[in-house]
C-alpha cells in the first residue's frame, strides 16, 4: 500500500515511503479579484515557485522514514507542516500507555510526571522512561519493591536499574526534606 503525502504549499503529492514526487496538485480555482497595484504586489510576495524547496522536502520524507524503521510512529501530516509536537512517537511508548491504562494506573502516573516533570528530575527522559520512573517512585512510595517484569518491554533491563535508582535517590531526599 502506498501511503502518500499532499505538500499543498509545494503543490506535490508525494511518497512518504520513498520520498519521490508522484504528482502534482493543480489550483483550478477562478483567480482571486485584485482592486489595486498594492494587492498585486502583496500576492507577489506570497507565491512560492514550486519545487523551490522541493530538495529539503523529499530529504525530510527519507529522515521520518528511517525514524518509522526503527521502531517510530511518524505523523507525516504534522511534521511536513512544521509542527512537531508529537510527531514521533516510539512503539514502546504507546506501549506503555496502554500498558498502565489496563492496569487502572495511567492517570495517577500522569499526574506524578507533571510533578516530576515540574521539578526538573525526569528531563532529558523519554515518554516511556517518565512513565517508568513514575512507576517505580509510585512503588516505593507505597513501599512495594518494583520489579523489572513489571515495565518489561517499555524499558530496557539496564535503563530500569538506572532509574530506578534515580528514583530510591529522589524518594530517600523527599523525605529528608519536609
Amino acid at each position: 500500500m502506498q501511503r502518500l503525502v499532499y505538500e499543498y504549499s509545494e503543490g506535490y503529492v508525494v511518497d512518504a515511503e520513498t520520498g519521490e514526487v508522484v504528482d502534482r496538485i493543480y489550483d483550478y480555482s477562478p483567480p482571486r479579484p485584485r482592486s489595486d497595484d498594492s494587492a498585486v504586489a502583496e500576492n507577489k510576495k506570497r507565491v512560492r515557485v514550486p519545487g523551490k524547496g522541493l530538495g529539503k522536502l523529499i530529504k525530510a520524507y527519507r529522515r521520518l522514514v528511517e525514524y518509522e524503521k526503527r521502531g517510530y510512529i511518524v505523523d507525516y501530516e504534522k511534521a511536513l507542516s512544521n509542527k512537531m509536537i508529537k510527531t514521533l512517537v516510539h512503539e514502546r511508548s504507546v506501549k506503555a500507555e496502554k500498558y498502565f491504562a489496563e492496569k487502572g494506573l495511567l492517570d495517577k502516573l500522569s499526574k506524578i510526571v507533571e510533578d516530576l516533570d515540574a521539578r526538573g528530575v525526569t528531563s532529558g527522559m523519554s515518554f516511556r522512561g517518565r512513565l517508568a520512573f513514575a512507576y517505580i517512585v509510585y512503588k516505593l512510595a507505597r513501599g512495594e519493591t518494583p520489579k523489572y517484569s513489571d515495565v518489561r518491554g517499555i524499558v530496557s533491563e539496564s535503563t530500569f536499574r538506572r532509574i530506578r535508582s534515580k528514583a530510591r535517590c529522589f524518594i530517600q531526599h523527599a523525605v529528608e526534606q519536609p
